[in-house]
């Protein structure tokens, strides 16, 4: 059997309808795509929707239990046979138009990342989907330095060759952000090159009451400082930027525990 150029690690958990959206924008690739769809739920929606849409050369994997996305996600690596590989949300879809060129310039020792799309969207009582507005978004207004900050890069807006890849694997002790800390680990064993187009839509809808952002923003804190202790800052630079955003995600980054955190990453490096 040919390699495929591409396999797409879609990941999903109880959502058929949207789903069947993301899967038809990966089938619009057209051939040579493989699907290796994940799922951590096991419904019979969710088999149906893999039943319509999938091909003999897609994998489906029903994963018992509630996984996660860093689990779900190393699932399918195993799994994926494409030359590169790819990462799509069930949630989010690819641009088929903008990807079909990109397709032909990706090399086996290079990460090809790209810009991308957010799609504003809410969904009305029919519960059909209609979109708000678009932003189109860069990921080349920010020097590759700075992912060792914060992240840019959407898990579905990069493309990796699989020999690089193949042995990585998404951190399940992470609640969130286990893509960027997989980006962290990408960048220390490939170069990483930007490819103005924008290769995947993130579809957004309406943010939920107050209080859960703010139990968010909490959770968003502390794994970036476990995100910053795995991966020490390279230099002084990064370690002060990292500061700032500390301060800006409401930590005190002179709390004797955070300094001290901060300081062992940039002595761990010397």
């Amino acid at each position: 059997m040919e390699t495929p150029r591409l396999s797409v690690v879609v990941t999903t958990h109880h959502r058929p309808r949207l789903l069947r959206r993301a899967l038809e924008s990966v089938k619009a690739l057209g051939e040579g795509i493989q699907i290796v769809l994940c799922a951590d739920e096991g419904s019979d929606e969710t088999r149906r929707v893999a039943l319509e849409h999938l091909r003999n050369t897609d994998l489906f994997l029903s994963l018992p239990g509630h996984r996660g996305p860093a689990d779900t996600r190393n699932a399918g690596l195993q799994f994926a046979s494409g030359r590169h590989i790819s990462f799509l949300d069930d949630d989010d879809t690819l641009d088929a138009a903008n990807i079909s060129g990109l397709l032909d310039r990706l090399t086996d020792h290079v990460v090809h990342f790209t810009d991308y799309r957010k799609i504003f969207e809410e969904t009305g009582p029919d519960g059909l989907i209609s979109t708000i507005r678009t932003k189109e978004k860069s990921t080349a207004r920010k020097p590759l330095a700075e992912l060792e900050v914060r992240n840019f890069i959407p898990v579905h807006a990069f493309f990796a060759p699989r020999k690089i890849i193949r042995d990585l694997q998404f951190d399940h002790n992470l609640t969130m952000s286990e893509d960027w800390e997989f980006l962290l680990k990408l960048r220390k064993r490939a170069e990483f090159q930007h490819v103005p187009i924008a290769s995947a839509n993130w579809h957004i809808q309406p943010s939920g009451p107050t209080s859960r952002n703010v139990g968010e923003r909490k959770a968003r804190a502390n794994n970036y400082l476990k995100i910053y202790e795995l991966h020490p800052a390279s230099t002084e630079d990064i370690r002060r930027a990292r500061v700032h955003r500390l301060k800006d995600l409401g930590v005190d980054p002179d709390h004797p525990d955070i300094r001290r955190a901060l300081q062992i990453e940039v002595r761990s490096r010397k």
